[in-house]
């Protein structure tokens, strides 16, 4: 399955460095049984972990600026 996403900026960017991290984790830790699993067969695992990075700032003052994205 393929996908792509497309972002469109209107606004200029700024003078100053800007970074952001983040990361999301869910597991099965908390999770209720599925109406369908079998009330003898334990919870079956999930585990998803997302997380990325942002860096943005100028390549040179007042006229062009950068940002890069990473999410895996």
């Amino acid at each position: 399955m393929a996908g792509a996403m497309m972002t469109a900026v209107s606004r200029s960017g700024a003078n100053q460095w800007h970074a952001a991290a983040y990361e999301y984790l869910r597991n099965s830790a908390l999770d209720a049984r599925n109406f369908f699993d079998s009330p003898r067969d334990p919870i079956p695992p999930f585990r998803r972990n997302q997380f990325g990075g942002l860096l943005s700032g100028p390549l040179r003052r007042n006229k062009s600026f950068f940002l890069l994205n990473y999410e895996g």
